[in-house]
């Protein structure tokens, strides 16, 4: 039955389990068996077709049933039902084989009957379209603008549990009022970056009033619709965003790791590249998320403009009033990061920033690279007062963005980067309100429109 040359995967395995059950069943006729046999074998069929259909990015068979397996099967009372220890240590991929293979489809289990086997195949047949959609929203006819923006923003979030969601909200309720749909998936959205941004989610999640799986069940069962849980998300949102023990945990988090190392920080500067992009004349798309979303470790997607290696004589110019110590927060600081449009030549990335925008023998500089570098751009140099302006302005697009209240002035928001010493040794001038005047170097929206125009 396998002619792959690989291990079965669980979605292959579980169909070979039906097939044999739908032989071992009692009290039915044999055309009972064999039409159960179809209806197995062409919800196999479709489920196939769509996992494989964008032929560039197939879906992952047993990430597509371990999704499926959560909203369709109450998982607390087969937990319930188990001795815990059975599943310690292993991975949640194993949970859902031993779920699905060990304990419900065998032929011990008195409640297999065609129709059991009948309602969960077809469940798989219907779940799969959306699952498809899900990653692929432009092949969905009936989303409108907004809705398929929106698939693709949480898709890029990667954070499985919202896709559950999504999976289940439009399984259930895919026939609503579009406009409602919407509003549940820019709440969605606002939550699933608020757990991306937090480092210590565990510490905040735990006081939310559902868990994402229960979550998904009520929906899927009816006893909540989207409204209902829109408005438990909002609530979360509302009260844990104004948490000062949640600024001080990210404020800890970042002060140890920088930016560079938060795993929401590809998902953050896609972001703000699309606001550029919405910003200028120009519909040109110049970053693909598929070939941006690669290991930050492994790749140049994100480079630090002022470089971890900064040798050259006119870097030490500009930094060597700082210690190490301050140097190495300057570097990893959100406004240092810059998304790329095209990977940087290894040699370039510790050139003077002059050299960075371009040069007569460099066709790849931020002159010719995608929105983010030409931001860049607009700046004659770039020291620390330059980072710290850019960093002032990202703080403030991801407030207006997601609805975040991280700090109310510029002080507040240099304290929450860790970059209070360079207001200090820059001597720069804070006004009553405790913003700091930065004159020309700060980008303005109406300079920055102005600028980006000129470079698209």
């Amino acid at each position: 039955m396998n002619n792959r040359g690989k291990p079965l995967s669980q979605l292959e395995l579980l169909k070979n389990r039906l097939i044999f059950l739908s032989t071992k069943l009692k009290n039915i006729e044999d055309y009972e068996s064999i039409t159960i046999r179809k209806v197995i074998n062409d919800s196999w069929k479709a489920v196939y077709h769509y996992l494989g259909k964008n032929k560039d990015f197939p879906l992952n068979d047993d990430k597509f049933l371990e999704t499926h397996f959560s909203i369709y099967f109450d998982r607390k009372k087969l937990f319930d039902e188990i001795d815990k220890k059975l599943l310690l240590g292993f991975h949640r991929s194993y949970e859902v084989q031993y779920f699905l293979l060990d304990m419900i489809f065998t032929i011990k289990n008195v409640k297999i009957d065609t129709k059991f086997l009948s309602e969960y195949v077809s469940s798989l047949k219907s779940s799969v379209k959306i699952w498809y959609y899900l990653h692929n929203p432009y092949d969905f006819t009936n989303l409108n603008e907004d809705e398929k923006l929106l698939f693709e923003k949480i898709d890029r979030i990667e954070i499985h549990n919202l896709k559950v969601i999504v999976l289940t909200a439009f399984l259930k309720f895919g026939n609503i009022e579009s406009q409602e749909r919407t509003s549940f998936l820019k709440t969605l959205e606002k939550f699933g970056f608020f757990l991306l941004l937090s480092p210590m989610k565990r510490v905040f999640v735990k006081d939310i009033e559902f868990g994402f799986f229960e979550a998904a069940r009520n929906l899927y069962t009816g006893s909540e619709n989207l409204n209902s849980l829109k408005n438990k998300m909002d609530k979360f949102l509302s009260e844990s965003k104004n948490k000062p023990e949640l600024l001080s945990s990210l404020k800890d988090f970042f002060k140890s790791n920088g930016f560079y190392e938060w795993d929401g920080i590809q998902y953050f500067l896609f972001e703000y590249e699309l606001f550029l992009k919405s910003k200028s004349k120009s519909k040109k798309i110049k970053i693909n998320w598929r070939d941006f979303n690669i290991d930050v470790d492994e790749s140049n997607s994100i480079e630090h403009i002022y470089p971890q290696t900064a040798t050259d004589i006119k870097w030490k110019l500009h930094f060597d009033k700082y210690t190490p110590r301050e140097r190495k927060v300057i570097c990893n600081s959100l406004g240092n990061l810059v998304a790329l449009s095209k990977q940087k030549n290894s040699s370039l990335r510790n050139k003077p920033f002059e050299e960075k925008v371009s040069n007569d023998n460099n066709t790849v500089g931020y002159r010719y690279g995608c929105y983010s570098e030409n931001e860049i751009t607009r700046f004659d140099k770039w020291t620390a007062v330059q980072i710290l302006a850019r960093s002032l302005r990202l703080i403030k697009f991801m407030n207006e963005t997601w609805d975040l209240t991280i700090g109310n002035n510029d002080l507040e928001k240099a304290s929450f980067l860790n970059l209070e010493f360079v207001i200090q040794k820059e001597s720069l001038v804070l006004t009553q309100e405790n913003n700091i005047d930065f004159g020309d170097t700060f980008l303005n929206d109406y300079v920055l429109l102005k600028e980006l125009n000129a470079f698209t």
